[in-house]
């Protein structure tokens, strides 16, 4: 709905905001940021529409390899994770699992099932001012909102359609995950990994790792 979709801007906006205490600017080259942002247009143009689709870059810092959805439909990926990537049909694979994320409004969906009502009062009345202390705090919530598993894997069964549609084999998002997890051993936690069902589960209903 329109008021759904506003206070999900605002939601978003205010999301990127916490993030970005944490993130640095991308150091991406621009050329390679349009190259990406070309293999993302496809997704979003077969995405349900009405959401403030874009994709950001930011330097991980610490996070180092991941990617986030904005509650707006933003995706911010990391320079550390387009690094970490061996080719862009596994970036696009991940893209394609973050509007995923967006398409079925996860980050607010996560946000009502852990008893944050001002949400929904917001939803219903349309009003943010009535709940201008319980909406302040929600930002910062969502940024470190873990997903459930039934979302993670509904993320990735969109992300499944989309692959196949375009013809790209799924096992792609498997043999980034796989890396992903072997950079993680050094017990530095990454939280695309760590909020996410086990890497073993997906890796295998994606197919195996493409070798």
């Amino acid at each position: 709905s329109r008021v759904g979709l506003k206070v999900l801007s605002s939601l978003g906006d205010g999301t990127l905001d916490v993030l970005d205490r944490t993130f640095e600017p991308t150091r991406l080259p621009e050329e390679r940021q349009s190259e990406l942002r070309n293999a993302f247009e496809p997704i979003v143009a077969q995405a349900e529409p009405g959401f403030a689709y874009q994709l950001l870059f930011r330097q991980g810092g610490l996070i180092g390899a991941n990617a986030f959805a904005l509650p707006s439909g933003g995706v911010v990926v990391t320079d550390e994770l387009v690094a970490l990537a061996e080719n862009d049909d596994e970036i696009t694979a991940v893209l394609a699992h973050e509007v995923g994320h967006v398409v079925h409004r996860h980050g607010l969906r996560q946000a009502i099932q852990s008893s944050m009502l001002a949400v929904a009062i917001v939803i219903v009345t349309g009003d943010l001012s009535s709940t201008s202390s319980f909406v302040a705090a929600l930002p910062t919530a969502l940024a470190q909102t873990h997903f459930s598993r039934d979302f993670e894997r509904e993320a990735d069964d969109y992300a499944m359609t989309y692959l196949a549609a375009r013809h790209v084999d799924p096992c792609h998002l498997g043999a980034l995950l796989q890396r992903m997890q072997e950079r993680s051993g050094d017990g530095v936690e990454i939280p695309f990994l760590s909020t996410h069902p086990s890497t073993r589960e997906r890796i295998e209903k994606l197919g195996g790792t493409c070798s």
